[in-house]
């Protein structure tokens, strides 16, 4: 969000956060990592202060494939 707010052109600005649905990055801040710490509270309060501020904030969860 920080990088989107210093976009001045006037294309609209959306943010797509793609999840395994484990909030493992705390203290990662974009570099992931984090020793398996979790950080859920975190991850919703980022996704919503986005929508806050007037992006558009689509989740896409991704995960194994189905055995067969």
């Amino acid at each position: 969000m920080t990088y989107l707010q210093t976009l001045t052109d006037p294309n609209p600005k959306y943010i797509l956060l793609a999840t395994d649905g484990e909030p493992n990055c705390l203290g990662g801040k974009g570099g992931g990592g984090g020793g398996g710490a979790t950080d859920l509270t975190g991850a919703e309060n980022e996704a919503f202060a986005a929508f806050q501020a007037g992006y558009k904030v689509y989740v896409l969860g991704v995960g194994p494939r189905p055995r067969t």
